[in-house]
Formats: C-alpha cells, sequence, structure tokens
C-alpha cells in the first residue's frame, strides 16, 4: 500500500484492544430482555454502523454476555464464505447493549475516531485482508490474532474526522431515501387495500362476478429437454424460476435462460405475445409479472392473456393483492404448489375496463416513484464506494 504524507500504516493490534465476545450466540427473549447482538447480523444487515438492535437476551443470562461501549467495531467471527468473514459494524448507540460468542470485539485508543475506523475496517483494501486472514472450509473463522495483523491507512484525527463526516453525509441520504421508499410501500399497500379489495363474492357490486377463464386465456409452459443442447441457447426468452429476483416489479423484460425454436417445436413451450400477466405457482409460490416481450415460460407459471374486458396491469396489481392467499393454498412438503385446478375455478370481480385502467395507473404510480427511488439508492452507493475508495487510501486528500 502507498503510504500518503502524513499518514501511517499500522496494525489494528496496535491502535486499540481486541477483545473476544462470551456468551451465548442466539437472542432468546422478548423486548423485556436486554439488547443483544448476534454475529449473524454483522452481515445480514450489510450496514457499517449499528444504529439499532432487533434481538434481545433475558436479564438473567445478559450478566454472561459481552458488554458493548459507543465506539467498539465488531467483526463476525465465522461465516461460510470469505466475503462474509470479518463483515464488521461500528457500534454508535449510547443504551446498554451486549453481543454473544463469534464476535470480535475491537475497542479502539486514544486518536482513533470511531466512525472512521467503521469505514476503513469496511474498505476494499480492508475486505480482502479479512478474506485471506481467514481460516476453514465449510466455516470459515477469523480468530483475534489474525484481526490483531490487519493492516490500515491511518491520516491524522482531524482529517478522519473530514473523511467520515463525508462519508456519513452520504450514508445519510441513502438511509433518507431508503425511509421514503418504505413510506411509498405503505401508501402502495393502502391504495391496493382500498381499490381491490378481497373477497369478490362481497364486493360483487364493484362487477360480475366472473371466472376468470372467461376474460382471459389461461395458459402455461414447460422446459425443453435439458439433454439436447440444440434445444437451448437460442433467441426465445423464457421464463423459469431462475428469474424469480425479476418478478414482483410490475414488468419483466429479460430472462436468464434462453430456448431455441427447435427447443419450441419439440416441447410444449409456447411463446407468450407480450402484456401475458403470469404467476409462479410453486417454489416462490404468488410472484407474479407482466411479460415486457414475447417469452416462453417453464412449467412452474401459470399465465393469462387478458381478453378486450380485463386490463394486463389491473390484473397483475389484482394477483398481487392476493400473493398471501396464495401462499397460504400452496400445499406440499418439500415443494408447495398449487394445483391447476385451483386456477380453473378463480374468479374475479369484473369492473368495467376505464375504471380498472384508473386503478392501475393510481397504483403504477407508485411503483414508478419506488423504481425511480431504487436507482437513486444505487447510484449513491456506487458514488459512496468511489468516495471511500478515494478517501480512505489517501488519493483524495480532504481539506481541514
Amino acid at each position: 500500500m502507498i503510504v500518503p504524507e502524513g499518514w501511517s500504516l499500522t496494525r489494528l493490534s496496535k491502535i486499540g484492544s481486541i477483545l473476544k465476545a462470551h456468551g451465548g450466540s442466539k437472542a432468546d427473549a422478548s423486548e423485556g430482555g436486554m439488547p443483544c447482538i448476534r454475529y449473524g447480523e454483522l452481515y445480514t444487515h450489510h450496514e457499517m454502523f449499528i444504529k439499532k438492535i432487533d434481538g434481545y437476551v433475558g436479564e438473567e443470562r445478559a450478566s454472561s454476555y459481552f458488554s458493548l461501549k459507543r465506539g467498539d467495531v465488531l467483526f463476525a467471527g465465522s461465516g461460510e464464505t470469505h466475503e462474509e468473514i470479518g463483515k464488521s459494524a461500528t457500534y454508535t448507540l449510547n443504551q446498554t447493549a451486549v453481543c454473544g460468542g463469534d464476535i470480535l470485539v475491537f475497542r479502539p485508543g486514544e486518536g482513533i475516531h470511531p466512525e472512521f475506523l467503521g469505514y476503513a475496517t469496511n474498505s476494499t483494501e480492508a475486505c480482502r485482508q479479512k478474506a485471506r486472514l481467514g481460516q476453514g472450509s465449510s466455516v470459515i473463522h477469523l480468530y483475534a490474532h489474525h484481526l490483531a495483523a490487519l493492516q490500515l491507512l491511518l491520516p491524522p484525527l482531524p482529517e478522519q474526522k473530514k473523511i467520515a463526516a463525508i462519508l456519513s453525509s452520504v450514508d445519510e441520504t441513502i438511509q433518507a431515501t431508503r425511509e421514503t421508499i418504505e413510506q411509498t410501500k405503505k401508501v402502495k399497500q393502502g391504495l391496493m387495500q382500498e381499490l381491490l379489495p378481497m373477497d369478490e363474492e362481497a364486493h360483487g357490486i364493484q362487477g360480475k362476478i366472473r371466472l376468470l377463464d372467461k376474460e382471459a386465456i389461461r395458459v402455461t409452459g414447460h422446459t425443453p429437454d435439458k439433454k439436447h443442447p440444440e434445444y437451448w441457447n437460442g433467441n426465445v426468452k423464457w421464463v423459469s424460476l431462475t428469474d424469480s429476483s425479476s418478478l414482483d416489479h410490475v414488468y419483466i423484460s429479460d430472462t436468464c435462460k434462453y430456448i431455441s425454436n427447435l427447443g419450441i417445436a419439440n416441447s410444449s413451450a409456447t411463446p407468450h405475445p407480450p402484456g401475458t400477466v403470469i404467476l409462479t405457482r410453486d417454489a416462490g409460490v404468488g410472484k407474479s409479472a407482466i411479460l415486457a416481450d414475447t417469452m416462453a415460460v417453464s412449467q412452474h407459471f401459470v399465465g393469462w392473456i387478458c381478453g378486450p374486458l380485463l386490463d394486463p396491469l389491473y390484473l397483475y396489481y389484482w394477483l398481487q393483492r392476493r400473493k398471501r392467499m396464495f401462499e397460504r393454498i400452496a400445499v406440499g412438503s418439500t415443494i408447495k404448489t398449487i394445483g391447476m385446478p385451483f386456477f380453473k375455478k378463480l374468479k374475479i370481480s369484473l369492473i368495467p375496463i376505464e375504471r380498472q385502467k384508473q386503478i392501475a395507473k393510481i397504483i403504477n404510480q407508485c411503483d414508478i416513484v419506488l423504481q425511480n427511488l431504487d436507482q437513486v439508492v444505487t447510484q449513491l452507493n456506487v458514488e459512496k464506494n468511489g468516495l471511500m475508495q478515494d478517501l480512505l487510501t489517501g488519493k483524495v486528500r480532504v481539506v481541514v
């Protein structure tokens, strides 16, 4: 590492104490107990600073756990991958709290700004070092003597504070945007509850109760034989369970896997037109999307090509509103599924098409806002990572 002028390259053990947390690894009490941080939360929350605690441990057991101080940096002492190992977060709360086993706690000494340390221990270089230091195969472990060898570039305290302030301002903007996202989700949920009532029989006054099959052509799909490579990697987009992360975002425009026209000709897979509304009926039941392009689907999906009296966007939100119902009625021991007979009997309260479009447009405005906010968060994270790389290496120096 290149050491900037006025900075020092130091080992973690030289600037504080590395302590091994003791006590159990599970929080087991209601909110009446002592706030307790588990090691798994360090890499599941993906945050650099601990600003809230979800777990608790009973008061009678809390004395056997490790007591935290504000400014402590917590490192996950074990993980399933080298990327998880050593994931760290700085404790920034003033409340009394404890942490359980499999956590290494670094308590910084004088001249170290805790927030700066929180960013520095999560820098690209620090994460590379922690990944190298971890030992093990099925479970990776990071021990205190490994963590002691972690090297950091350390600027003078005034620069540490300035760097931390710059990065914190970006984090505050990210957090504020996330809060807006959560509020928008609540607004959307309220609109769906108000505009898309669940009980079709009770709300039949809004429209005629009709079998969905009467208002849309029900379709499904198939998987071409994987023993025939010529059936695959063609130019036909094919929606499968691999695309689960692309569902529930209104439209799906691309897929992870493609099949060929030969695969179409030699299987029951059929290309469906844009506007077809699809729903997963097993292994992630109830997820839905509207095809933005001509696509085929696997047998794990059921879909509908809407007739002239049913708006595809309205049907999408109608299905979204019933997602929990779909999850509840799915049956099976290893993989829960909904059989096709259920969909043959599925009914919808058919309101006038113009009203459908109005309702769909109102709810869709929330989704447009959410998509834009998600893009803002993504861009802010990119900018933050770039700033961390520049500021924590001294490539860009701050003016104190």
